[in-house]
């Protein structure tokens, strides 16, 4: 079980709030509330692949530039940022409308990676980049020592974690060999839950195929929760 991580020790909370400020909280409190957190996120996304990209140059010289693209890929993806968000308790302090309440927009995956994204602009502001890229490397610093794990992102362990954490429910595959006209052997893979098809996927082996009919399934996930909420 993983423990709960820390933000960054920032000491300007208006900016911190900010941070947390979804825009629509900020579109229907606007007598109170100057701007949403959607510049932040844009400073944010920069400083993280700029300090993720340096983590991963200075422990991984022997890598080739397509391993360490592929490996920072990984790490900054909506995914791993989704993950982060969660161990940092990110979905108790984001700002949403009331309407956002009511389809648990606080657990949106692409929300909360967005919203990450923003605590490490804040934290950029104010104590700069090298601090950033200390924070960084604590949060990342398992993910950063499994590196054949990053180069191969594992969506169908991220599917089951989030399917679980939504419905409490395991997804199940089938997987069904086809031909093409020339002979060569493909396969398809579909993902169920509760026997409805999420999602399929393509591939040259079984392998390949399910885990992008997971990815697929993973990143349309987002509709899912909505419809939970709903």
């Amino acid at each position: 079980m993983k423990l709960k991580q820390q933000l960054p020790p920032i000491k300007n909370q208006e900016l911190l709030r900010l941070a947390f400020t979804h825009k629509s909280f900020y579109q229907t409190n606007l007598n109170t509330c100057k701007e949403s957190n959607e510049k932040l996120e844009f400073l944010g996304d920069s400083v993280l692949n700029t300090s993720i990209t340096y983590l991963l140059y200075s422990k991984y010289r022997d890598l080739s530039e397509g391993q360490l693209s592929k490996a920072r890929s990984a790490l900054v993806s909506e995914v791993f940022l989704y993950k982060k968000a969660m161990l940092l308790s990110l979905d108790t302090k984001i700002l949403v409308s009331e309407a956002g309440k009511k389809i648990n927009l606080n657990t949106n995956s692409r929300l909360l990676a967005s919203v990450f994204e923003s605590v490490c602009a804040v934290y950029f502001l104010e104590a700069g980049l090298e601090k950033l890229k200390d924070w960084i490397e604590s949060i990342f610093k398992e993910d950063l020592l499994d590196l054949d794990k990053l180069l191969e992102l594992d969506y169908k362990t991220n599917l089951q974690e989030k399917l679980q954490a939504l419905f409490k429910k395991t997804p199940s595959y089938e997987v069904v060999e086809k031909k093409e006209d020339e002979g060569k052997k493909y396969f398809i893979a579909r993902v169920l839950l509760e026997g409805i098809v999420l999602a399929e996927g393509f591939g040259n082996n079984k392998k390949i195929a399910e885990q992008e009919a997971a990815q697929k399934a993973f990143l349309e996930s987002d509709k899912l929760e909505e419809k939970k909420g709903s």
